[in-house]
């Protein structure tokens, strides 16, 4: 009976500290959690990304022709915003599907649009990137 009791009371003692590997994955889980939580917190909440220059402006149809440096492609919809020499912002557009190479063609949606405006997309680095890799695929502009 006393080497039933010393068993026992040793092997309650060596178990006592232990973690399941559930409560341990949990616990890994949980850091992993908090660590992107505060690296989220870390960034800003929105910046301006420049896309390229204002490359041609048709008034008569609302639309622009933007050149950008790349092969930077932003999802039809996204709106984008031309500035001025002074910072100021001058035209608002949104993204047409139609593009060619390093050119985006966008609807004037406000705004006087000059040819040499500076074109910059807003984006919220919390919430995901903006910015879309684009395919090889070119569409002709007509």
């Amino acid at each position: 009976m006393k080497y039933l009791f010393l068993i026992a009371f040793t092997v309650t003692a060596l178990t006592a500290g232990c973690v399941s590997p559930q409560k341990r994955l949990a616990r890994k889980i949980e850091k992993a959690n908090q660590e992107s939580a505060e690296r989220q917190q870390a960034l800003p909440p929105e910046v301006q990304l420049p896309v390229g220059t204002v490359y041609s402006v048709n008034s008569e149809s609302g639309f622009v022709l933007i050149q950008s440096g790349s092969r930077f492609a932003a999802a039809p919809g996204t709106r984008l915003t031309a500035v001025g020499r002074e910072g100021t912002e001058s035209a608002v557009f949104e993204v047409t599907p139609a593009r060619k190479g390093a050119f985006l063609v966008a609807d004037v949606v406000s705004g006087i649009p000059v040819a040499g405006m500076t074109v910059l997309m807003r984006h919220n680095p919390r919430t995901g990137a903006a910015v879309e890799e684009t395919d090889d695929e070119v569409q002709v502009l007509e």
